[in-house]
């Protein structure tokens, strides 16, 4: 109900939102409607600070003493949702709500957000099956509690290390190919995969554009186990 009353015990294939930031929860809300993979499903903010329900209508809401308490979790249905969004005001809060959420076994995906890399990395020590990511923005937040695995493939990506990592590479002025076509070569020829463009002048890379995207100069994104050299005209 609108005061936080409310029981979901043993309840199963819904989603369950730890902790309330204002404007940046409500964004998670609406994107999780937004989304066919969550948007069906019952949603439970599950909180300690607020006295009712932030968004009648779109959600539920559990108000409980302590975010880390099992008491809390067990009546927002942590253990049987199909994902669990942690994202609390402080890194210690959301530590200890992981830590009581991974005691109770959860069948579904948990994804939590801290703010320093130190205390996501101790999160993921301690509670390895779940996703414990950093400085993630709010829209990667809710893609790894819908698809699984997003944020580790995001931060694979951009780590320095194992396996393949995202690479910049600038462009000759004179450099003219398509998208396409240069697609195929990197890949035939050096098993690398271009995922983005950046035209000359432009603030934005355009992510994975139509095979036939004319690239005249500029910057590409691509993924490859080490960096590539130079490209020369027309040719990789």
């Amino acid at each position: 109900g609108m005061k936080g009353k409310g029981d979901f015990t043993g309840k199963v294939g819904h989603t369950v939102l730890i902790g309330w930031e204002g404007a940046t929860s409500e964004r998670v809300i609406q994107l999780l409607l937004q989304d066919e993979t969550s948007n069906d499903n019952l949603i439970v903010i599950c909180d300690c600070t607020l006295e009712e329900n932030p968004m009648p209508g779109k959600a539920e809401f559990i108000k409980g003493e302590s975010l880390s308490s099992a008491a809390v979790l067990l009546r927002a249905g942590v253990p049987g949702a199909e994902r669990v969004l942690v994202r609390t005001p402080s890194d210690d809060l959301t530590l200890a709500t992981v830590l009581a959420v991974n005691q109770l076994n959860p069948i579904g995906h948990v994804v939590a957000h801290f703010n320093e890399s130190e205390i996501a990395a101790l999160a993921s020590a301690y509670a390895p099956s779940l996703e414990c990511t950093s400085s993630m923005a709010i829209e990667m937040l809710v893609r790894a509690s819908q698809d699984p695995g997003s944020s580790m493939v995001i931060n694979e990506l951009l780590c320095v290390g194992e396996g393949a990592t995202q690479y910049l590479m600038k462009l000759p002025e004179t450099y003219q190919a398509t998208f396409g076509d240069l697609y195929t070569q990197l890949k035939e020829r050096h098993n690398a995969t271009l995922i983005g463009y950046r035209a000359k002048g432009m603030q934005q890379p355009w992510i994975n554009p139509p095979s036939a995207t004319r690239i005249e100069g500029g910057e590409l994104f691509y993924i490859a186990s080490t960096r590539l050299k130079e490209i020369s005209n027309g040719m990789v």
